[in-house]
């Protein structure tokens, strides 16, 4: 009963003690809401020869949805999760945002709700970085109706996150579910976001923080209205590197393709091409860095009605 989603994807995460751990959706359609998810992860203890019995992430029967979750190696060597939930506190629309983390071979524990409302179809992402500070992005539901991407930063081992505060006020007034999350990585000048937004001249852009999420720079357009679900990651901490899909028309014909940027370490002298055909379907593309002269871009393409996960080796 596994549901994937471009947005919501299972995922694999390993440990440094040799434990690894799956978790995925799975479908759990109910009259409070039929789009209703649960999250399950499995654990190997013997880096993948074996594994466990599957495991509900959240184990409080008045969790019936759990959806657009995200993993992140702690620098303890413990793993924390994300994920939007359905038990908030508030009566508005959307979800809540939700945290949790292992403690040895324990599994995930010690849940506990960090920010509502949040908007309930935009993965959350996750990151650890150098400063062993926990940083989570999502997309906000604010006073009802703007719809912005916004971020909160634990300095504690995810024992209390800061006041969530935007990363660029779009002002997206949406009465809708955008169904494209946000990203983020780090370099040596700090945290480097990118996301989709229809807020003023929408599109895809970035931003970035040097001071840990305290402020956040001018918003930068990386594509048009017609991009979505963009990826992002550094590039031997200094250049970053970001890929999202794109909706195009050629005559008659409507397709998607998908584009890289590279910026250099500031964030600047933007670089664009597209490394899929003008004809075809290529959707939800994710980024990772390989070393310092490439990355790997992987993506989902329809050929004839069928659905491939394909990847290109970009040479930089």
């Amino acid at each position: 009963n596994i549901h994937p989603h471009g947005e919501n994807m299972p995922k694999i995460i390993f440990k440094p003690n040799g434990e690894v751990i799956a978790a995925w959706a799975s479908g759990n359609p109910n009259p409070k809401n039929p789009y209703s998810d649960v999250v399950y992860y499995s654990q190997s203890l013997d880096n993948g020869a074996t594994w466990g019995h599957p495991e509900k992430l959240v184990k409080d029967t008045a969790g019936y949805d759990q959806r657009y979750f995200d993993m992140a190696l702690l620098p303890d060597g413990n793993v924390a999760i994300s994920w939007l939930d359905n038990r908030k506190k508030t009566t508005g629309e959307g979800s809540a945002l939700y945290f949790a983390e292992t403690n040895g071979y324990s599994g995930f524990e010690n849940e506990r709700l960090v920010s509502e409302p949040c908007c309930p179809c935009c993965r959350t992402d996750l990151f650890a970085d150098s400063k062993k500070n926990i940083h989570i992005l999502y997309r906000a539901i604010i006073n009802d109706s703007i719809r912005d991407m916004v971020h909160t930063v634990s300095a504690d081992n995810g024992k209390t996150f800061s006041t969530p505060e935007r990363i660029s006020k779009d002002n997206w007034a949406i009465n809708g579910c955008p169904h494209t999350g946000p990203a983020m990585t780090e370099n040596k000048n700090g945290i480097q976001f990118t996301w989709f937004t229809g807020g003023g001249d929408g599109g895809v852009y970035y931003c970035n923080s040097i001071n840990d999420g305290k402020t956040f720079s001018q918003r930068e357009k990386v594509s048009g209205i017609a991009a979505r679900h963009c990826q992002i990651t550094s590039i031997a901490d200094k250049d970053i590197a970001i890929v999202w899909n794109e909706n195009f028309s050629k005559g008659d014909i409507s397709s998607s393709r998908i584009g890289i940027e590279i910026r250099n370490a500031d964030g600047n002298n933007p670089i664009k091409k597209y490394i899929t055909s003008e004809v075809g379907e290529a959707t939800f593309p994710v980024i990772k860095n390989i070393d310092k002269n490439s990355v790997l871009v992987a993506y989902t393409e329809s050929v004839r009605d069928k659905d491939y996960i394909k990847y290109k080796v970009i040479s930089l």
